[in-house]
């Protein structure tokens, strides 16, 4: 899936730049305790949660668009090949109904992890050096990058796909419901989190234990 081809390795990375970032921080200026560990963790696994329900989201408006026609996002092999029996890959019902699995359970799973670890962050949030200034504001600025990355890239790649797929021909395209249906969940998404992080940056509150996301949900 695209979107999530762009999120995983992006949400890794970030993850090892934005640890690293904490550790610097830490010598001699910030405490780094367990509890600073732990609600590290439960931001990166809320952070990866949220964006799978995002991606979740993503391949449901691949799905609808599969109704508008069924070649906007899934592969249909030809008459002449249906006909020869030269075909023996999914049906197109086949095709909607695994994508229909995934996203499922994409909303379920990350529903799930964001909500045990926004519960974790709240635990261990009042104890001993839990919250720093780099996990409390890194939150909402790495679900920014991660959003904006996946919105800027599928929209480009959405974009010329449907472009090409109109004027040039559906066989140069192919089907462009995973880029389309990323663009349309991120763009929104990357907009909401840039103006909660404006909103922060101008009127920042008083630090409290408690995490970014749990602070803005």
């Amino acid at each position: 899936m695209f979107a999530l081809a762009i999120l995983v390795p992006g949400l890794i990375l970030g993850a090892i730049a934005w640890g690293a970032v904490g550790v610097l921080r830490s010598r001699g200026r910030e405490e780094f305790t367990l509890a600073t560990a732990a609600n590290f963790y439960a931001q990166v696994m809320m952070l990866a949660g949220v964006l799978a329900v995002l991606a979740g989201i993503a391949v449901l408006v691949k799905l609808g668009l599969s109704q508008i026609d069924s070649a906007y996002a899934y592969f249909v092999p030809s008459a002449a090949d249906l006909n020869g029996g030269h075909y023996g890959g999914p049906t197109i019902s086949q095709q909607q109904a695994t994508d229909l699995i995934l996203a499922a359970m994409l909303i379920g799973v990350g529903l799930l992890v964001s909500g045990v670890h926004w519960l974790l962050s709240r635990f261990v949030g009042r104890m001993a050096g839990a919250s720093p200034s780099w996990i409390v504001g890194g939150t909402l600025v790495a679900l920014t990058v991660l959003c904006g990355l996946a919105a800027l890239l599928s929209t480009v790649v959405g974009g010329y796909q449907v472009l090409t797929y109109f004027i040039v021909g559906a066989q140069q395209a192919g089907q462009f419901g995973d880029s389309v249906g990323a663009a349309v969940v991120f763009l929104p998404a990357w907009a909401v989190v840039i103006t909660i992080l404006l909103r922060q940056v101008r009127h920042p509150a008083a630090k409290t234990p408690t995490s970014t996301l749990a602070s803005t949900a």
